[in-house]
């Protein structure tokens, strides 16, 4: 029964993905969720399902440092140099009221402390 677990896991992680692409190209409601937020929600699923994550460890280990520099080759560099601006600017958009915020919660905070 233990060598069952790493042969499924291998199994899931090379079909699943091809299935959540499948599923995204025939159904409105997965290609609007995308294939990468479906394998994303079944690997979240299959961690409650599967007893043996061990394994599954080991083999993400190794995994997921391939995947990352395919992902970036398959990045188009042009289009995310045009986007640096809004980019940037919505950053730091989003930053001034956490700062803002953070300020304020530390104000409010000392101000209800007796030294």
């Amino acid at each position: 029964m233990t060598m069952i677990w790493p042969i499924a896991i291998t199994i899931l992680i090379l079909f699943v993905p091809r299935g959540m692409i499948l599923l995204s190209d025939r159904h409105t409601l997965f290609r609007m969720l995308s294939p990468v937020f479906l394998c994303y929600l079944s690997g979240f699923l299959f961690s409650f399902i599967i007893p043996d994550t061990a394994f599954a460890m080991r083999l993400s280990e190794v995994l997921v440092p391939v995947a990352i520099p395919l992902i970036l080759f398959t990045a188009d560099l042009k289009s995310i140099r045009r986007l640096a601006r809004p980019i940037l600017v919505s950053f730091f958009l989003i930053c001034l009221p956490v700062c803002l915020c953070r300020l304020l919660a530390g104000i409010l905070s000392v101000q209800g402390t007796d030294p």
